[in-house]
């Protein structure tokens, strides 16, 4: 999935549903792995989200994948809106 025209938020709404109905698929987990099924889920969803937007967030895409340790998504997703936010300000002629 790519962002096309859609807003930052309205993407990922999108995404997140396909995310939420991946999930109804998978397999049942065992006990002792639902922490590294978390963190992988996590990890699936911050490389999904930046590589779907458009070429205008390429420079954030890349310091967000270069980062050390790797953001969490909430983090990402933040910095991504903040950036959105900043494109709309700039390219606003008022």
């Amino acid at each position: 999935m790519s962002q096309g025209t859609m807003l930052v938020p309205s993407y990922y709404i999108e995404l997140k549903a396909l995310w939420d109905e991946l999930e109804l698929y998978r397999s049942p987990i065992v006990c002792n792995q639902t922490k590294e099924h978390q963190n992988e889920k996590e990890k699936d969803k911050l490389m999904q989200f930046p590589m779907g937007l458009n070429d205008s967030f390429k420079t954030i895409r890349s310091n967000i994948l270069v980062m050390n340790p790797l953001p969490n998504f909430r983090q990402a997703y933040s910095l991504i809106v903040q950036e959105e936010t900043q494109q709309q300000m700039n390219s606003d002629p008022g």
